[in-house]
C-alpha cells in the first residue's frame, strides 16, 4: 500500500500505514488530556460528516447523485484508523499516568474502542461492496451515526474537546 491513497486527481488521504510511521514518544507518557482532545476533534469531525451525506457533496437529483460514493468511505476508513491509533495511545497513556486529574476513564476508553472497531468493520464491508450510490452512502452514514449516537462515552469525549477548544 502506498503512503498516499488517491481518491481523485485532487484529493489524497493519509493512509494508516504512513500514520503508523509517526514516531511515538516511546518511554514518555503523553498527556492523556491532549490525546483525548485530539481524538474528540477527529470523532466530532466524523459525526459532522455522517450527519450530512448529500448536503456536503450534492443531494439526490443533482449530477453528484450518480457517482460512486465508495471513495468517501475510504476517507472515513482512514479517519477511523487514525482514531483507533489515538485511542490505543490514549489507553496506554491513561494506564501509565498516575495523575488523578485525568478526565477519561478506562471504561470510557473501552466503549470508545468498541464504537471505533464496529465502525471500522462496517466501513470495510461497505468498501468491499462498491460501487455505492448516494442512497447507499446515506444509509451507511446513518448506520455509523447510530453506532456513535449510542455511546455516551463518545458524546462526552466530543463535548470535552469542544469545551477545551473554546478555552
Amino acid at each position: 500500500m502506498s503512503a498516499l491513497s488517491t481518491l481523485s486527481d485532487d484529493i489524497s488521504i493519509l493512509s494508516f500505514e504512513i500514520y503508523q510511521e509517526v514516531p511515538d514518544d516511546i518511554g514518555q507518557t503523553v498527556n492523556p488530556d491532549v490525546l483525548a482532545f485530539e481524538l474528540g476533534v477527529w470523532l466530532a469531525g466524523l459525526k459532522t460528516f455522517f450527519g450530512s451525506p448529500g448536503r456536503l457533496f450534492g443531494a439526490a437529483g443533482t449530477p453528484e447523485s450518480g457517482r460512486d460514493w465508495s471513495k468517501e468511505c475510504k476517507l472515513v476508513h482512514s479517519v477511523l484508523l487514525i482514531a483507533a491509533r489515538l485511542t490505543s495511545k490514549l489507553n496506554s497513556s491513561v494506564r501509565r499516568s498516575a495523575d488523578p486529574s485525568v478526565e477519561i476513564q478506562a471504561k470510557d476508553l473501552n466503549e470508545i474502542s468498541s464504537v471505533i472497531r464496529d465502525s471500522v468493520v462496517l466501513t470495510e464491508s461497505f468498501i468491499r461492496s462498491k460501487p455505492a450510490d448516494i442512497q447507499e452512502f446515506g444509509l451507511f452514514c446513518n448506520a455509523i451515526s447510530t453506532i456513535f449516537d449510542g455511546s455516551r462515552a463518545v458524546e462526552d469525549l466530543i463535548d470535552r474537546a469542544a469545551h477545551s477548544g473554546e478555552e
